[in-house]
């Protein structure tokens, strides 16, 4: 069980480019697991958005260089 959000972690990501990335990473895993047999899957940016809007539990820590802090995100816009 966990303590609460001191026990819980949090990927940090030196950018929002790295994030992105990321997101899109996950995504894309999660399309070759649901379509095995494809070889070439293909996705619109509606798609991606409409897959990370599904996840509700979703947090990342994004620096900030204009505030010169570590801010943490739940809401991953393109």
């Amino acid at each position: 069980a966990m303590e609460g959000i001191s026990s819980l972690l949090f990927p940090f990501y030196l950018i929002k480019m790295y994030l992105a990335i990321e997101l899109i990473r996950v995504f894309e895993n999660k399309l070759k697991e649901l379509n095995p047999s494809l070889r070439n899957l293909t996705y619109e940016l509606k798609d991606l958005q409409k897959y990370i809007d599904h996840l509700t539990d979703a947090v990342a820590l994004v620096y900030s260089f204009e505030a010169f802090i570590c801010i943490l995100t739940n809401r991953f816009y393109f």
